[in-house]
Protein backbone atom coordinates (compact mmCIF):
# COMPACT_ATOMS: atom_id res chain seq x y z
CA UNK A 1 0.00 0.00 0.00
CA UNK A 2 1.62 3.49 -0.82
CA UNK A 3 1.42 6.00 1.28
CA UNK A 4 -1.40 8.49 0.60
CA UNK A 5 -0.85 12.10 -0.24
CA UNK A 6 -2.94 15.27 -0.46
CA UNK A 7 -3.59 17.23 -3.76
CA UNK A 8 -1.26 19.61 -3.12
CA UNK A 9 1.44 16.70 -2.66
CA UNK A 10 1.84 17.00 1.34
CA UNK A 11 2.20 13.26 3.11
CA UNK A 12 -0.82 12.83 5.30
CA UNK A 13 -1.13 11.06 8.43
CA UNK A 14 -3.40 9.78 10.87
CA UNK A 15 -7.07 11.67 10.74
CA UNK A 16 -6.15 13.36 7.70
CA UNK A 17 -2.66 15.36 9.23
CA UNK A 18 -0.76 16.89 6.64
CA UNK A 19 3.00 16.34 7.52
CA UNK A 20 5.83 18.77 6.82
CA UNK A 21 8.59 18.21 4.23
CA UNK A 22 10.54 17.28 6.74
CA UNK A 23 8.42 15.13 8.88
CA UNK A 24 7.68 12.99 5.39
CA UNK A 25 11.68 12.75 5.12
CA UNK A 26 11.83 11.05 8.27
CA UNK A 27 8.82 8.91 7.72
CA UNK A 28 9.68 7.86 4.20
CA UNK A 29 13.22 7.38 3.89
CA UNK A 30 14.62 3.67 4.70
CA UNK A 31 18.55 4.01 3.72
CA UNK A 32 21.13 4.88 6.59
CA UNK A 33 20.94 6.08 9.96
CA UNK A 34 18.92 9.28 10.98
CA UNK A 35 18.42 11.72 13.74
CA UNK A 36 16.22 13.69 13.76
CA UNK A 37 15.72 16.63 16.61
CA UNK A 38 12.85 18.65 17.28
CA UNK A 39 11.15 20.79 19.95
CA UNK A 40 8.21 20.02 22.10
CA UNK A 41 4.92 19.76 20.84
CA UNK A 42 6.25 19.70 16.89
CA UNK A 43 4.92 16.85 16.49
CA UNK A 44 7.53 13.73 16.91
CA UNK A 45 4.91 11.14 18.20
CA UNK A 46 2.97 11.47 15.60
CA UNK A 47 6.18 11.22 13.17
CA UNK A 48 7.61 8.07 15.04
CA UNK A 49 3.86 6.17 14.81
CA UNK A 50 3.54 7.04 11.39
CA UNK A 51 6.88 5.64 10.66
CA UNK A 52 6.28 2.35 12.18
CA UNK A 53 2.71 1.75 10.82
CA UNK A 54 4.52 2.69 7.41
CA UNK A 55 7.37 -0.35 8.21
CA UNK A 56 4.44 -2.75 8.45
CA UNK A 57 1.99 -1.70 6.36
CA UNK A 58 4.88 -0.75 3.25
CA UNK A 59 7.61 -2.74 4.28
CA UNK A 60 5.72 -5.52 5.30
CA UNK A 61 7.46 -5.53 8.37
CA UNK A 62 6.41 -7.60 11.27
CA UNK A 63 5.09 -5.32 14.35
CA UNK A 64 7.21 -7.21 16.58
CA UNK A 65 11.01 -6.70 14.18
CA UNK A 66 10.36 -3.20 15.23
CA UNK A 67 11.61 -1.11 18.26
CA UNK A 68 10.54 2.29 19.66
CA UNK A 69 12.08 3.30 23.18
CA UNK A 70 9.96 6.78 25.02
CA UNK A 71 11.29 8.18 27.82
CA UNK A 72 8.62 7.02 30.04
CA UNK A 73 5.38 4.62 30.78
CA UNK A 74 2.18 7.09 29.74
CA UNK A 75 4.49 8.08 26.57
CA UNK A 76 4.80 4.52 25.38
CA UNK A 77 1.47 4.02 26.23
CA UNK A 78 0.09 6.72 24.05
CA UNK A 79 2.82 5.68 21.11
CA UNK A 80 1.26 1.82 21.51
CA UNK A 81 -2.39 3.73 20.89
CA UNK A 82 -1.79 6.06 18.15
CA UNK A 83 0.29 3.16 16.02
CA UNK A 84 -2.82 0.76 16.37
CA UNK A 85 -5.22 3.10 15.43
CA UNK A 86 -3.06 3.86 12.45
CA UNK A 87 -2.73 0.37 11.38
CA UNK A 88 -6.51 0.11 11.69
CA UNK A 89 -7.32 3.32 9.52
CA UNK A 90 -4.87 1.79 6.89
CA UNK A 91 -6.59 -1.42 6.75
CA UNK A 92 -4.10 -3.84 8.49
CA UNK A 93 -6.43 -5.02 11.37
CA UNK A 94 -4.70 -8.12 12.34
CA UNK A 95 -1.12 -5.85 12.29
CA UNK A 96 -2.82 -3.43 14.71
CA UNK A 97 -3.74 -6.57 17.28
CA UNK A 98 0.05 -7.76 17.08
CA UNK A 99 0.94 -3.57 17.80
CA UNK A 100 0.30 -4.80 21.80
CA UNK A 101 3.32 -7.09 21.62
CA UNK A 102 5.12 -4.87 19.52
CA UNK A 103 8.76 -3.87 21.13
CA UNK A 104 7.68 -0.24 22.42
CA UNK A 105 8.51 0.96 25.78
CA UNK A 106 11.03 2.86 28.00
CA UNK A 107 14.72 1.57 27.66
CA UNK A 108 13.96 0.21 31.63
CA UNK A 109 11.17 -1.59 30.08
CA UNK A 110 12.74 -2.94 27.09
CA UNK A 111 15.71 -4.35 29.18
CA UNK A 112 12.71 -5.84 31.85
CA UNK A 113 11.00 -8.00 29.08
CA UNK A 114 14.74 -8.86 27.61
CA UNK A 115 15.70 -10.17 31.06
CA UNK A 116 12.68 -11.76 31.52
CA UNK A 117 12.71 -13.94 28.06
CA UNK A 118 16.90 -14.37 28.84
CA UNK A 119 16.46 -15.01 32.82
CA UNK A 120 18.71 -17.86 33.03
CA UNK A 121 21.35 -16.86 30.49
CA UNK A 122 21.40 -13.74 32.37
CA UNK A 123 21.73 -15.33 35.93
CA UNK A 124 18.68 -13.62 37.40
CA UNK A 125 15.31 -15.08 38.99
CA UNK A 126 12.70 -14.73 36.05
CA UNK A 127 10.15 -13.19 38.83
CA UNK A 128 12.21 -10.43 39.59
CA UNK A 129 10.72 -7.01 40.65
CA UNK A 130 11.51 -3.74 39.00
CA UNK A 131 11.47 -1.40 41.92
CA UNK A 132 10.17 2.33 41.67
CA UNK A 133 12.68 5.39 42.71
CA UNK A 134 10.22 5.32 45.89
CA UNK A 135 11.03 2.08 47.35
CA UNK A 136 14.51 1.69 45.97
CA UNK A 137 15.37 5.19 47.94
CA UNK A 138 13.92 3.96 50.84
CA UNK A 139 15.93 1.10 50.56
CA UNK A 140 19.02 2.78 50.15
CA UNK A 141 18.67 4.75 52.97
CA UNK A 142 17.57 2.18 55.33
CA UNK A 143 20.68 -0.09 54.32
CA UNK A 144 22.88 3.11 54.79
CA UNK A 145 21.71 3.94 58.30
CA UNK A 146 22.03 0.14 59.14
CA UNK A 147 25.78 0.06 57.50
CA UNK A 148 26.74 3.34 59.43
CA UNK A 149 24.72 2.10 62.67
CA UNK A 150 27.38 -1.36 62.76
CA UNK A 151 30.20 0.87 61.32
CA UNK A 152 29.63 3.73 64.47
CA UNK A 153 29.90 0.34 66.74
CA UNK A 154 33.42 -0.51 66.24
CA UNK A 155 34.45 3.28 67.58
CA UNK A 156 37.94 3.24 66.10
CA UNK A 157 39.49 6.54 66.11
CA UNK A 158 39.79 6.81 62.25
CA UNK A 159 35.93 5.43 61.96
CA UNK A 160 34.83 8.13 64.10
CA UNK A 161 36.92 11.01 62.42
CA UNK A 162 35.65 10.00 59.32
CA UNK A 163 32.26 9.98 60.24
CA UNK A 164 32.76 13.58 62.28
CA UNK A 165 34.35 15.06 59.44
CA UNK A 166 31.72 14.48 56.33
CA UNK A 167 28.80 14.27 58.22
CA UNK A 168 26.52 11.27 58.02
CA UNK A 169 24.17 12.75 54.70
CA UNK A 170 27.77 13.81 52.77
CA UNK A 171 28.47 10.49 53.34
CA UNK A 172 25.37 8.77 52.39
CA UNK A 173 25.56 11.08 49.47
CA UNK A 174 28.93 10.37 48.52
CA UNK A 175 28.20 6.52 49.51
CA UNK A 176 25.37 6.50 46.50
CA UNK A 177 27.33 8.26 43.99
CA UNK A 178 30.11 5.46 44.40
CA UNK A 179 28.27 2.62 44.58
CA UNK A 180 26.17 3.84 41.17
CA UNK A 181 29.57 4.34 39.73
CA UNK A 182 30.75 1.00 39.99
CA UNK A 183 27.27 -0.20 39.20
CA UNK A 184 27.91 1.09 36.09
CA UNK A 185 31.15 -0.32 35.15
CA UNK A 186 29.39 -3.68 35.80
CA UNK A 187 29.66 -4.91 39.25
CA UNK A 188 26.66 -6.78 40.68
CA UNK A 189 27.92 -6.52 44.09
CA UNK A 190 30.48 -2.88 44.31
CA UNK A 191 33.30 -3.25 46.52
CA UNK A 192 35.91 -0.86 47.20
CA UNK A 193 39.51 -1.47 46.35
CA UNK A 194 41.18 -2.02 49.81
CA UNK A 195 42.64 1.34 51.39
CA UNK A 196 46.65 2.26 50.33
CA UNK A 197 48.52 2.96 53.61
CA UNK A 198 49.39 6.95 53.31
CA UNK A 199 52.83 7.49 52.59
CA UNK A 200 55.06 9.78 54.89
CA UNK A 201 55.38 13.16 54.58
CA UNK A 202 59.35 12.28 53.52
CA UNK A 203 57.61 9.74 50.96
CA UNK A 204 55.15 12.15 49.35
CA UNK A 205 57.98 14.78 48.68
CA UNK A 206 60.41 12.67 47.25
CA UNK A 207 57.12 11.07 44.94
CA UNK A 208 56.53 14.99 43.77
CA UNK A 209 60.30 15.97 43.40
CA UNK A 210 60.05 12.75 40.72
CA UNK A 211 57.56 13.98 39.16
CA UNK A 212 59.21 17.51 38.74
CA UNK A 213 62.05 16.37 37.23
CA UNK A 214 60.21 14.53 34.77
CA UNK A 215 58.23 17.14 33.39
CA UNK A 216 60.34 20.07 33.74
CA UNK A 217 62.45 19.43 30.38
CA UNK A 218 58.88 19.22 28.42
CA UNK A 219 57.67 22.44 30.17
CA UNK A 220 60.75 24.03 29.60
CA UNK A 221 60.51 23.55 25.84
CA UNK A 222 56.86 24.37 26.03
CA UNK A 223 56.37 27.52 24.21
CA UNK A 224 55.50 30.59 25.99
CA UNK A 225 52.30 31.71 27.09
CA UNK A 226 49.99 32.39 30.37
CA UNK A 227 49.44 28.73 31.49
CA UNK A 228 52.95 27.49 30.62
CA UNK A 229 54.46 30.38 32.85
CA UNK A 230 52.17 29.69 35.61
CA UNK A 231 53.27 25.47 35.70
CA UNK A 232 56.58 26.87 35.46
CA UNK A 233 55.82 28.89 38.59
CA UNK A 234 54.24 26.24 40.28
CA UNK A 235 57.11 23.93 39.82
Amino acid sequence: MSAPFRQDGRLTGRGGLAFTEEQAAAITRRTGPMLLAANAGSGKTAVLAERFARGVVDDGLDPGALLAITFTDKAAGELRHRIRERLRELGAREAARDADQAWISTIHGLCTRMLRAHAAAAGVDPAFDVLDESVARRLREDAFDTALAELLDVGDAATLTLVATWGPDRLASATAGVHESLRSQGLRHPRLPPPVARRSLDEACAALGRAREAFAPDLAAAADGTSVQRARDAL
